[in-house]
């Protein structure tokens, strides 16, 4: 659960620093 958060966490970040 916890590894899937942080992979979230992750990918909300890349999306915001380059959205689509």
């Amino acid at each position: 659960m916890r590894k899937f958060l942080t992979w979230l966490k992750f990918f909300v970040e890349k999306e915001s620093k380059n959205p689509v």
